[in-house]
C-alpha cells in the first residue's frame, strides 16, 4: 500500500470514528432531554413544585449535599413553594406537622413506609443494625434493648452516670485552675457523653474525662463524617459508583476502616465478657437472644454514635443560646440555684421539677436540632400523604431544620424563646407537635429518656457551679459573620479582597477565642426563681447527629463568681449546625 492510499484509508477511518462519536453524542443528548421532559411533564410527581434543576435531575440535591447546606436550602424551598416540595425527580420534602404521623407513625395497615435503603444501607452496619433492620427484625432487636433505656432501668444506672457527672465537674474545676486556664466546653460535653455511653454499651469507658482527650476511635468518628456525604452522593449513580469512589480522599477511606476495626474489637470484648451487670445490651449478649455477632457489632456501634455526640451537640447549642440571651440565662440560673442547697441534691428525680430548664431544652432542640436533616422513607405501595397521591418508589421525608424554622409552625421562629413551651398565651398558636427531634412512630429513638436525663443533669450541675456570659470578642466575630454573609450575597469581582480579609479576621477571632475560663460560683443573694407552668412536652419522639450531621464546633467560655459584679464572659459559635455533619440515625 502506497503512502497516498494509506493516508486515504486513515482519513476514512477517522471520519467513520468521528461519525460514530457524533452519533453517540446526539443519542446521549436526545436521551437526556427525553428523560428531562419525562420528569418535568409526565412523571407521577410532575405536579409537585420545586426548582427546575431538582425536578429533572439529582444535580440540585447533590450540589447542596456536598456543600453541606441542604437543610437550610430545603427551608428556603418550603418558604417559596409551600408544604410539599420536590427536591429530586423521585423525592419529596414535607413541612406540615401532620406529615410526621403520616410518614413515620403507626399505620392502620400495620405496614410502615420502609426506610430508604439508599440512605440507611450506606453505613457499614446496613440492615444488620437496629436502625436499618427490616420491620419484624427491628421489632425483635428493639424489644431486647428497650428495657435498658426505660426510665426505671436508667434510674438503676444513676450511680454510674452521676460518677461521670462528678468527674465532669471536677475536671472542669481542675482544668480551669481557678480561671487561669481556658477550657473547651464542646470537648468536655463530648467527653462526658462518650464516657457514659461507652460504659453502658461496651462495659468500658473511653476515659475521655480522665485523660482530657478524645479516644482515638472518637477522633476517627468525627474525621470520617465526610465519608458518608461522599458515599451517599455516589449511591445515586450505581453504574458510576466505582469510578466516583476513586474521588473520595484516601485518608477518609483509611479513617473509616480504622473506625470499623476499633468498633469490632470493643464489641467483641463486651460479647465475650462474663458479667451479670445489667447495662444497655445485657439482654443481647444472652445465648438465647438470637442476636448474631454481626448484629451485635452493628447495633452497639449505632448506640455509641447515637447516644453521645447528639446529646453533646444539644448541650453546646443550649449553652450558646443561653449565654447570648442573658435574661433567659438568669431565669434558669435562679431556678437551678434556688431549687438545690447542695450539688448532692441534683438527681435524676429532682431535675424533673426544673420546668424552665425543660422549656430551654425544648427550645434549643427546635433552634439547634442535633440532626438538621431528614430520615427518608421510600414508598413500596401507592400512598396518600397530606391528601395528595404519592407513587411507588418515591422518597419522602420531613426535614427537621425546615420544620422547626418555619413561620407557619412557629411565631418568631428564629428567636430563642423558652416561654413558648410554657403556658404563655402569646404562643398558643404555635404548632407544638411540629417539634419531633426524636422522631415518631414504631422507630422513634430509644435514647430519648437517656438524652433528657443527661442534658438536665449536666446543665443543672454546670449552672450550679459556674456563671457564664458571652465574650466580647465573640460579639465581634458575629458582626464580622453578618458582614461576610452580606458581602457574599452581593459578590462582585471588586469584592474579592474584602471577602478574603473578612474570612481571615473571622478565622483569627475563632482561634483567639477557642476556649473558656471557669470560676466557682457563689450562691449568695439569690432571688427566688419565677414560678412557671410548663405545657405538656411534644409527643415522645428520638435521638440522632452531625454529621454530622454535626461536627463539633468551637466554643469558648469565661465565667466568674455569681454576685461579684465582675465581668463574666463566654464565647460560643453561632447556633447553626455544621455544614459537614455526620449522620446518626434514630433507632
Amino acid at each position: 500500500m502506497d503512502f497516498k492510499t494509506k493516508m486515504a484509508a486513515d482519513a476514512e477511518r477517522i471520519v467513520t470514528e468521528v461519525n460514530w462519536l457524533a452519533s453517540l453524542t446526539v443519542v446521549g443528548i436526545v436521551y437526556v432531554l427525553t428523560r428531562m421532559m419525562y420528569y418535568l411533564w409526565f412523571h407521577p410527581l410532575s405536579s409537585y413544585p420545586g426548582p427546575l434543576l431538582a425536578q429533572v435531575s439529582r444535580l440540585w440535591y447533590l450540589r447542596c449535599l456536598i456543600r453541606g447546606t441542604i437543610p437550610f436550602d430545603v427551608l428556603k424551598l418550603h418558604e417559596k413553594y409551600g408544604d410539599i416540595v420536590r427536591i429530586a425527580p423521585d423525592e419529596l420534602a414535607y413541612n406540615n406537622p401532620r406529615a410526621w404521623k403520616e410518614i413515620y407513625g403507626h399505620r392502620p395497615s400495620g405496614h410502615e413506609i420502609p426506610k430508604d435503603p439508599a440512605f440507611y444501607h450506606q453505613e457499614s452496619s446496613g440492615y444488620l443494625s437496629i436502625i436499618g433492620a427490616p420491620g419484624e427484625r427491628h421489632g425483635q432487636l428493639r424489644r431486647l434493648l428497650s428495657h435498658g433505656f426505660s426510665e426505671k432501668s436508667l434510674r438503676e444506672q444513676e450511680a454510674i452516670i452521676q460518677r461521670y457527672a462528678d468527674k465532669f465537674i471536677s475536671r472542669l474545676h481542675e482544668s480551669s485552675n481557678g480561671g487561669k486556664n481556658a477550657v473547651n466546653m464542646v470537648q468536655w460535653f463530648n467527653f462526658f457523653t462518650f464516657d457514659v455511653i461507652g460504659d453502658l454499651a461496651y462495659g468500658e469507658s473511653f476515659d475521655c474525662l480522665a485523660s482530657g482527650q478524645y479516644h482515638p476511635w472518637i477522633t476517627l468518628i468525627f474525621s470520617s463524617s465526610r465519608f458518608f456525604t461522599y458515599f451517599r452522593a455516589t449511591s445515586f449513580y450505581p453504574s458510576l459508583k466505582r469510578i466516583l469512589a476513586y474521588f473520595i480522599p484516601k485518608h477518609i477511606i483509611k479513617n473509616r476502616k480504622q473506625q470499623i476495626q476499633i468498633r469490632i474489637e470493643k464489641a467483641m470484648r463486651r460479647l465475650k465478657s462474663q458479667t451479670d451487670r445489667k447495662d444497655f445490651v445485657h439482654r443481647m449478649v444472652r445465648p438465647e437472644s438470637g442476636v448474631s455477632t454481626e448484629e451485635f457489632i452493628a447495633t452497639t456501634g449505632t448506640l455509641i454514635t447515637a447516644g453521645s455526640e447528639t446529646t453533646a451537640t444539644l448541650l453546646s447549642g443550649v449553652t450558646h443560646l443561653l449565654v447570648t440571651h442573658p435574661q433567659k440565662l438568669e431565669i434558669l440560673v435562679r431556678e437551678v440555684r434556688s431549687s438545690f442547697s447542695s450539688e448532692e441534691e441534683i438527681t435524676f428525680v429532682s431535675v424533673n421539677k426544673l420546668t424552665y430548664m425543660l422549656a430551654c431544652l425544648d427550645e434549643a432542640l427546635r433552634l439547634y436540632p442535633p440532626i438538621p436533616g431528614a430520615f427518608p422513607r421510600r414508598t413500596r405501595d401507592p400512598e396518600v400523604i397530606l391528601g395528595r397521591p404519592v407513587s411507588v418508589g418515591t422518597t419522602v421525608a420531613v426535614w427537621h431544620w425546615a420544620m422547626y424554622r418555619s413561620e407557619k409552625n412557629f411565631s418568631r421562629p428564629d428567636e430563642f424563646i423558652p416561654e413558648r413551651w410554657t403556658d404563655s398565651q402569646e404562643f398558643e398558636g404555635d404548632a407544638k407537635s411540629a417539634l419531633q427531634p426524636f422522631q415518631v412512630g414504631p422507630r422513634n429513638c430509644l435514647g430519648r429518656n437517656l438524652a433528657y436525663l443527661e442534658m438536665r443533669l449536666i446543665l443543672a450541675r454546670l449552672l450550679f457551679n459556674f456563671d457564664l456570659e458571652l465574650l466580647p470578642e465573640r460579639q465581634r466575630r458575629k458582626e464580622h459573620l453578618k458582614r461576610l454573609e452580606a458581602a457574599e450575597r452581593e459578590r462582585t469581582n471588586t469584592q474579592t479582597e474584602e471577602l478574603e480579609r473578612l474570612r481571615h479576621e473571622i478565622n483569627e477571632l475563632r482561634i483567639e477565642n477557642e476556649n473558656l475560663r471557669l470560676y466557682g460560683s457563689d450562691h449568695s443573694s439569690l432571688s427566688p426563681a419565677p414560678q412557671l407552668t410548663s405545657s405538656p412536652p411534644p409527643p415522645p419522639p428520638s435521638v440522632y447527629s452531625s454529621s454530622s450531621s454535626f461536627n463539633p464546633f468551637q466554643t469558648t467560655f469565661e465565667t466568674q463568681r455569681a454576685g461579684t459584679g465582675t465581668g463574666q464572659f463566654v464565647d460560643f459559635p453561632s447556633p447553626i449546625p455544621s455544614q459537614s455533619h455526620s449522620v446518626v440515625n434514630p433507632l
